[in-house]
């Protein structure tokens, strides 16, 4: 697991970069949940820009909350 990684490789760099595969490949909830763990909050906001957002919001509405609770 990522605990495993050596302490020379960033694992933020790992989250931001799964996130940004997760949501190039379709999987939005994934995508964000990386985002946050890499604390990439921007990159968050910005998918809340894309009009395909509303079908993911309709669909996880708490998960939604959840994700705006965590963003400074």
């Amino acid at each position: 697991m990522l605990e495993e990684i050596p302490d020379n490789i960033k694992t933020d760099n790992i989250y931001k970069r799964s996130g940004q595969w997760c949501i190039h490949n379709g999987d939005i909830i994934s995508g964000l949940k990386y985002f946050l763990k890499a604390k990439e909050y921007n990159l968050i906001l910005k998918e809340f820009e894309k009009n395909s957002i509303n079908l993911v919001i309709d669909r996880n509405p708490r998960y939604i909350l959840e994700v705006f609770k965590c963003i400074p």
